[in-house]
């Protein structure tokens, strides 16, 4: 009788370490799913400040042409 209990504690316990390992790869891949939709967030942010900063430094030639413009008659 005693050797049955033990083997019964030794079966809930060789279960209860499947379930952990099992919850462990789940949190796992669910880590990695994570990293993957951070680092796309990032690339898609890297790709709008890049598309931002071409926007102003063409703005900001505009103007300076547009001043550029306006003070070459005054330097006449």
């Amino acid at each position: 009788m005693k050797l049955y209990k033990q083997s019964g504690t030794a079966n809930v316990n060789v279960h209860y370490e499947l379930e952990i390992r099992e919850r462990i790869v789940r949190v796992e891949e669910e880590l990695k799913h994570q990293q993957k939709l951070i680092i796309e967030g990032f690339n898609r942010l890297d790709k709008r400040f890049e598309q931002i900063m071409f926007e102003m430094n063409k703005r900001f030639e505009q103007q300076r042409n547009d001043i550029h413009q306006e003070i070459k008659p005054l330097m006449r």
